[in-house]
């Protein structure tokens, strides 16, 4: 064929994705993805001519559009673990305890038992005669997650220990799992790859859950895979010009 054909406009996306949560007038920045893609699901009814003697398709109009998205986040922020958990993003806080005291009785040997606090320092642990026990010999201790494990079997074992403050400056995570069942957000997105066009996606209300199990152990960087249903905005699509065509957000191009 003798025709002078389209060239370039190839393109390897990369680009950056911003989360507007709430009443938030700033956006935060999503990380490092692996993807990020829109789907349009669309429903038509279909009007077969039975005029034809194996009838035909004679009319097709669209009677429903649905618009969603998917994202595997690869930075584990508190943010994306939240999302990750279907959870708000809540943060951790400690008040510092100097004098705690804990009993156990009948302890089991080398089984684990919980503190109820976190980043303890342990002062003494006794038996029931009031003896010290050693650390490493009768017992030990992970003071970040307040686990203590008897080596041996005590009929007492008194743990005598305090605690150090969390603050939200520390920027701790607390989560609920599978807490927040109506996570909302405005996504942008801007590209940034080196060939073809940049793209500047906009969606203005997208409800955002998990699509797969939540990965805690493995051998490899464990992405976060997050879908969503995109939501029509009458107000934002007539501000960007027509409220049909916008409806559900706006993909625009950047400057070279």
């Amino acid at each position: 064929m003798n025709i002078n054909p389209i060239s370039g406009n190839y393109v390897i996306p990369k680009g950056f994705a911003f989360a507007r949560f709430g009443d938030n007038d700033y956006w935060e920045e999503l990380g490092d993805m692996d993807a990020f893609e829109t789907s349009v699901d669309v429903e038509r009814d279909e009007r077969k001519d039975n005029r034809w003697g194996v009838a035909r398709t004679s009319d097709s109009q669209v009677t429903d559009i649905g618009v969603s998205v998917s994202m595997t986040l690869m930075q584990h922020t508190n943010r994306n673990r939240a999302l990750a958990v279907m959870g708000s993003n809540g943060i951790m806080t400690q008040v510092a305890a100097p004098a705690l005291e804990k009993t156990i009785t009948d302890t089991v040997a080398n089984q684990f038992y919980s503190l109820d606090r976190f980043d303890v320092t342990v002062a003494s642990v006794t038996d029931d005669l009031a003896n010290e026990l050693v650390l490493g010999v009768d017992y030990t201790v992970d003071a970040k997650s307040g686990l203590i494990q008897p080596l041996k079997v005590f009929a007492e074992f008194v743990v005598t220990y305090s605690c150090a403050d969390i603050l939200p400056a520390s920027d701790r995570l607390k989560t609920g799992i599978g807490g927040n069942p109506d996570i909302e957000c405005e996504l942008l997105l801007v590209g940034n790859n080196i060939r073809g066009k940049k793209v500047h996606v906009r969606l203005w209300k997208v409800r955002l859950t998990p699509s797969s199990g939540r990965g805690y152990i493995g051998n490899e960087r464990a992405g976060i895979e997050i879908e969503g249903e995109c939501l029509a905005d009458a107000v934002k699509a007539l501000a960007e010009g027509n409220s049909e065509e916008f409806a559900f957000g706006v993909e625009q191009t950047l400057a070279a």
